[in-house]
């Protein structure tokens, strides 16, 4: 292996199974990055299909979206986005699965920021500051139990999943022993 990011071959080591939608002849990142930039309406409908942005809900819905206002803290996001959002594989898309450590944990520190941004920004138009604060907290709240009722591991549901498999809620009998 020659540790080029464009290798390409059957013994390349890559990741184009992740990414066939934009890499059809399986040519590496070059024919990745050529696909986007010769056709980024194409790249656009790859990103934002149905069940990407349902992932896209899913992650930052429970935060009420206030990563998205951090205005320095974007493009810590970018990446993760990137890596999701132009994957052709569902599970790269799925908050159920690893890939979405690409996101959480920015998303996570950069709510506060974005909370920030947006209460202070709410005196300008004369709203009392920390009555937005508490509103887009109680957002945050409100948002994140309605979805871990819905898809969410705290309660028993059809929807939640670890990886490909559904967790097992109650011990059998041979765990019993």
């Amino acid at each position: 292996m020659n540790g080029d990011i464009f290798m390409t071959g059957k013994n390349a080591y890559s990741y184009t199974y992740m990414f066939t939608d934009l890499m059809p002849a399986g040519k590496g990142l070059g024919e990745l990055v050529r696909n986007i930039v010769g056709n980024p309406a194409y790249a656009l409908s790859v990103m934002f299909t149905e069940k990407k942005l349902l992932y896209l809900l899913h992650l930052f819905l429970p935060l009420a979206f206030l990563p998205l206002f951090a205005r320095p803290g974007r493009m810590l996001l970018a990446f993760g986005l990137a890596f999701c959002l132009l994957a052709s594989r569902a599970p790269i898309f799925s908050i159920g699965f690893q890939y979405a450590a690409n996101l959480f944990p920015f998303a996570f520190a950069m709510a506060p920021a974005g909370l920030r941004r947006l209460s202070t920004a709410a005196t300008t138009i004369g709203l009392d500051r920390d009555r937005v604060s508490r509103a887009l907290c109680a957002a945050c709240v409100v948002a994140s139990g309605l979805l871990s009722w819905k898809i969410g591991g705290l309660v028993d549901n059809d929807v939640f999943q670890g990886g490909f498999s559904r967790p097992v809620r109650h011990l059998t009998p041979q765990h019993e022993r």
